[in-house]
């Protein structure tokens, strides 16, 4: 974890520290209204940007109508940065306000798509990254009575943005410290199969060739892509399904535990799925659904978010279904000129059983006051967590419904 002291880099400021382009405007929205009216802006922002998918006006405008509006204590922060030509940023911030303990109040800056997005980042049209950062920096500086602490999560190491905002941040007083998040593990694909396969390990390429071989020549293998339109709906509630019952047989309540989570990503999948970035795979055997990959296929990646599987008989698991379906997958994005399969979160061996080599988030938190306080609270709210989650896999074992509704993201597996 590396700290970014405020006096040191407010020291440094004279000595030619960016400044926000004079011609730049900030605006806050905080009502859903507002948000809505950004729609056509912000898509065409997101083809400017280097974003993710999780920074995709589907992605957010559709977590926040599934977690944001049903809670009383969360309170739309969106930042809007614009220039002479128009749009040029977006931070799609939310404050989050909870009493730790039941006493003590904390109010959280967070990113839209908290918890249930792999990449988070402020949107922002390509070289205007510097500008927006002090923008955005002096912005937060002045709505300091609106938050205890930033936490600005999940943010991949290839973001330009990241880094300038926690600087910007520090100059302007922030107490802000910054440290890796989660894993990323990513395999490079090459412009063939056989190119691509070579890189591997002599004794993983060797495995991943048996296993195809093996499988293909018992059964009648099918990798079925489901395309958008009406079928998207079903094959989405038929993942949750094997999701669920994939992680039921090891003793995890899975993603879907709360009804809430599969019905926002039926509803995201099928957004995605009109503009093309829907990515749900099956892998057919004998004609039957036996494991399934769900993720996105956006700009020159492939990135498997969640997967499932049935219960495969001793002379199909013998194969790995799941493995077997990573392979697959990587052939096809392969032949539809993709250069990345993102296994995304998770540091799963079977990730790096596939070439994939980790690609760190960063986790930024910044204090605007009281740095001493809000530190020790944010301290407080994340050990909180992780009883709860403790809870959470301890009813799980036991059997028991989780201690609340809503449950963090099982971890990634292939079967």
């Amino acid at each position: 974890m590396s700290t970014i002291a405020p006096d040191a880099a407010v020291a440094a400021t004279p000595a030619g520290a960016p400044r926000a382009a004079p011609a730049l405007s900030v605006a806050v929205i905080e009502d859903e209204r507002g948000l809505d009216a950004l729609e056509g802006e912000w898509g065409a922002l997101l083809e400017r940007s280097d974003a993710s998918v999780f920074q995709s006006f589907e992605w957010v405008r559709t977590w926040w109508r599934h977690f944001g509006e049903r809670r009383p204590r969360a309170r739309l922060h969106v930042v809007v940065v614009r220039g002479p030509d128009g749009l040029v940023g977006i931070a799609p911030f939310y404050v989050h306000r909870l009493r730790l303990l039941g006493l003590v109040p904390f109010r959280r800056l967070l990113y839209l798509g908290h918890r249930d997005s792999d990449y988070l980042d402020v949107l922002v049209a390509r070289g205007m990254e510097p500008a927006c950062a002090e923008a955005l920096a002096t912005h937060l500086a002045e709505a300091r009575p609106a938050f205890d602490v930033a936490i600005l999560e999940e943010t991949t190491e290839r973001s330009r943005s990241g880094p300038l905002l926690a600087d910007a941040l520090a100059r302007r007083g922030f107490r802000v410290s910054r440290a890796h998040d989660s894993p990323c593990p990513r395999t490079a694909l090459a412009r063939s199969w056989e190119e691509t396969l070579a890189r591997f390990g002599q004794s993983d390429r060797r495995e991943v060739r048996r296993r195809l071989r093996n499988i293909q020549k018992e059964h009648r293998v099918e990798l079925e892509l489901v395309e958008p339109g009406p079928d998207v709906a079903p094959a989405m509630r038929e993942f949750v399904e094997m999701h669920q019952e994939r992680w039921a047989r090891d003793g995890w309540w899975g993603a879907f535990a709360d009804p809430a989570a599969a019905e926002f990503q039926c509803d995201v999948a099928g957004r995605l799925a009109r503009r093309g970035w829907l990515f749900l795979a099956f892998l057919r055997v004998d004609g039957r659904r036996w494991a399934v990959n769900y993720g996105f296929s956006f700009r020159d990646a492939v990135g498997v978010y969640l997967p499932g599987a049935r219960e495969a008989p001793p002379a199909l698991a013998r194969h790995s279904p799941g493995r077997v379906l990573h392979a697959l997958g990587m052939q096809w994005a392969i032949a539809h000129g993709r250069a990345v399969y993102d296994f995304m979160r998770g540091a799963e061996a079977y990730k790096y059983e596939l070439d994939a080599v980790d690609v760190p988030n960063w986790r930024t938190v910044a204090y605007p006051r009281r740095p001493r306080a809000a530190a020790a609270a944010y301290r407080v709210q994340r050990a909180l967590a992780t009883l709860r989650r403790r809870e959470v896999r301890a009813a799980a074992a036991a059997g028991r419904r989780p201690p609340s509704a809503r449950t963090s993201r099982a971890p990634s597996s292939a079967a």
